[in-house]
């Protein structure tokens, strides 16, 4: 069983680094010590050529705790994935921390704060990768990493000298995060798309990992560029914002609403439907509530079969008659709208 301590010796700092790539991940919440401890594990009952890679995602993958065998990028090439939840905290010194959840806690989840994913995968090297990865393996000491060349000395004519690219153990490494790149997100893309499906819900297939890095051999971990905390893709903001005019508000605060009733909130939350990209759900929604409001001021039908009326009909009755013929024409052509939503064919989305 690996321990803490173990993974910082073997990731201890470089010549001339005042702290260890392990303090760094650490510091911006890619990773947890248990994480890297039970990973360093998994790896050494696999053995060579196995390397772990790490990400997380701003949205939450629920599925039962275990691996799930997902095709890459490369033929042939299967990954490993595992997912956990992880939930974003704050304190009260405004410091940000990633909580991971236990395996298999996803039942009747609920977290007042934002829940993203923390996913592993293990994948096992191929091609002339598996020849120099022995020799990397050779280099990994329990203080750290030998730089020596590691590919085989194809001597030339002469006698002396390499063809072609010389490979170090330190080269190697700072190569295989960039590599995994082509395998990895393949992977995730093909999980989530099955897993959009069956979930029934529209899970985003992700153009950035967040948290990304490598361990490369038990315990040792690399990455190609410092990884971007996850905190960054869990703020939510506003997709529009929408200026009121002053006159409105003005005018508003002369008679004070006192409460906001449910016909206020089935707008706005109509309107939080449209800012997520489904402004045909939000027109179906928000006509639904008209009428419903409408129906408050007008007679109820006399047809014991009927419980309210069309909007149109209610704009023809005392006292929503009354209204000025240019808002009962925008209301009816939002009706029309409506209609057209409904009956017609879906629109057309992104992933359509």
């Amino acid at each position: 069983m690996w321990t803490f301590e173990e993974l910082q010796r073997v990731n201890s700092p470089d010549h001339g680094q005042r702290d260890s790539i392990l303090t760094f991940l650490l510091g911006v919440n890619a990773a947890t010590p248990e994480l890297l401890c039970g990973a360093a594990d998994r790896l050494e009952e696999l053995g060579p050529p196995y390397v772990c890679c790490f990400a997380q995602l701003p949205f939450p993958i629920c599925v039962e705790a275990g691996e799930y065998a997902v095709k890459a990028d490369t033929e042939t090439v299967i990954m490993r994935l595992e997912f956990r939840l992880v939930e974003a905290t704050i304190d009260d010194q405004g410091r940000s921390q990633l909580l991971l959840e236990p395996n298999g806690d996803c039942d009747n989840k609920t977290a007042s704060s934002p829940l993203g994913t923390q996913v592993i995968g293990f994948i096992p090297l191929w091609g002339r990768r598996t020849l120099y990865y022995k020799n990397y393996l050779a280099c990994l000491k329990a203080d750290g990493l030998r730089d020596e060349v590691i590919n085989p000395a194809l001597q030339d004519g002469r006698g002396y000298g390499y063809k072609g690219t010389v490979v170090t153990s330190h080269s190697f490494e700072a190569e295989l995060p960039k590599k995994m790149l082509d395998e990895f997100p393949i992977a995730l893309r093909r999980f989530i798309s099955n897993y959009s499906v069956l979930a029934l819900d529209d899970i985003p297939v992700p153009n950035f990992l967040y948290g990304y890095f490598v361990m490369t051999a038990p315990g040792r971990i690399a990455y190609g560029r410092p990884p971007v905390p996850l905190t960054r893709g869990l703020l939510r903001t506003h997709t529009s914002i929408l200026p009121v005019e002053r006159a409105k508000i003005v005018e508003a605060l002369k008679t004070s609403i006192r409460e906001i009733d449910r016909f206020i909130l089935q707008l706005q939350a109509m309107k939080r439907v449209a800012n997520s990209g489904e402004p045909e759900l939000a027109i179906v929604g928000a006509v639904s509530a008209l009428e419903w409001y409408a129906n408050r001021f007008v007679e109820p039908p006399r047809d014991r079969y009927k419980t309210s009326h069309p909007l149109r009909t209610a704009l023809k009755m005392a006292p929503l008659s009354q209204l000025s013929e240019a808002l009962k024409s925008k209301l009816l052509a939002a009706v029309d709208l409506r209609n057209t939503l409904v009956h017609g064919t879906p629109p057309a989305r992104g992933k359509a």
